[in-house]
């Protein structure tokens, strides 16, 4: 018999009293099939009472709110663990960070996910965020196409997640052995080196360590606004994604019967690759497309780094960039090659280029600055003309 979740529903908060009232705003419009818990966490700094003053005035009609304002001072990190240990009192929470706006239909989601994946050993946490982005590189990422509304990665979500107890449960008990994240391979040196305050490297060095994964949706529940605060010292908006406006019915494919599960480099796996395609059945590789792995542990590398002699090579046209080898189309830009003979170094600017040209619009080229400088001189040529 499956397990009934009700997860409470955790917003963390510190000083940024703008952000808190428009996540609280985006909760208020969203749809509940049942009663909800709402917990309103704030770091206590000694100067923002006025973050206290609006959770304890806000209205929460759709079940309990309880405000907890911390004695004292915990810091990012501590703060969401803190957080996250309302999982084991609840038995699940939805946790949201205050910068974050959610789509009226996230929790019916997250509730549709937790009773599909939430007992599975494989899973150790819901992303209810579309990630758009590689982690370990800020490059555009985006999975393979399939028949499902989800697909797997070794990577922790952040930005809008669900965690059940026994998720948390596990990841507290290895966190509380003072894990040394230096010496975990395959965790992205870019997260090792991540601040003191972030709890987020620890939880992808638990999964990698223990074979486990994230649920990640194709079509987002949240949004992030990245307002300045703690980790920002300017806003972005790098990390927009639309979100859900119409309630649907997710379509999910279990761990074992889907093709598309990702690393935490945001690389296909080798397995997954090799049931989309035949090309490189035959060799123990892993993928290092983006060319930014710290680490390679098999004996051959699908890579786009430089090579002294490659075994099979293919173009980098099509999208997203593991496409080009399930399709096999041959070219010069992505080399299947021993490991030996992969050149590990800093791209030159030639190189810089033409990964930029693949994944953004080169108008650093001289043609094309041309082309838009031209066509924005008569805009205002003409705009000019047509207001006289």
């Amino acid at each position: 018999m499956k397990k009934a979740y009700h997860p409470a529903v955790v917003v963390a908060a510190f000083n940024r009293v703008d952000s808190l009232k428009r996540v609280l705003k985006s909760l208020s419009l969203a749809h509940y099939p049942e009663k909800v818990k709402l917990i309103i966490s704030i770091d206590n700094n000694g100067t923002n009472q006025d973050v206290f003053e609006l959770a304890n005035s806000f209205q929460w009609d759709f079940g309990v709110k309880e405000v907890i304002y911390h004695k004292e001072r915990l810091g990012l990190r501590r703060h969401i663990l803190k957080c996250g240990d309302l999982s084991l009192k609840y038995g699940s929470i939805i946790m949201l960070e205050d910068d974050l706006y959610v789509s009226p239909y996230f929790y019916k989601y997250t509730l549709e996910a937790l009773d599909f994946y939430g007992s599975h050993p494989k899973i150790a946490g819901i992303s209810i965020y579309k990630i758009s982005y590689a982690e370990a590189n800020k490059l555009p990422f985006n999975p393979i196409e399939d028949h499902s509304d989800v697909f797997f990665m070794q990577l922790a979500a952040s930005l809008g997640q669900c965690w059940t107890a026994a998720h948390w449960e596990g990841f507290k008990k290895w966190y509380d052995t003072s894990p040394d994240l230096k010496a975990i391979n395959g965790l992205p040196e870019k997260i090792k080196n991540w601040s003191d305050g972030s709890w987020k490297k620890f939880y992808i060095g638990y999964l990698i360590v223990h074979d486990k994964y994230f649920v990640f949706p194709r079509l987002s529940y949240t949004t992030n606004f990245n307002d300045v605060g703690e980790n920002m010292i300017m806003r972005s908006l790098y990390v927009q994604v639309p979100i859900q406006l119409f309630d649907r019915k997710p379509n999910f494919v279990t761990f074992e019967e889907s093709k598309i599960i990702y690393d935490a480099y945001s690389e296909i796996t080798a397995g997954s690759l090799n049931q989309l395609s035949d090309v490189l059945t035959e060799y123990d590789f892993e993928v290092d497309l983006y060319g930014k792995k710290d680490y390679y542990s098999k004996p051959y590398i699908l890579t786009t780094r430089p090579v002294k002699k490659s075994i099979r090579s293919f173009e980098r046209s099509m999208k997203p960039h593991e496409m080009n080898v399930i399709m096999k189309v041959e070219g010069s830009e992505i080399f299947l090659a021993k490991k030996e003979d992969v050149i590990v170094r800093e791209p030159t600017i030639p190189e810089f280029s033409k990964e930029f040209a693949y994944f953004y619009t080169p108008i650093f080229r001289t043609s094309k600055l041309l082309e838009i400088i031209k066509y924005r001189l008569k805009d205002k040529y003409v705009s000019r003309f047509v207001r006289k």
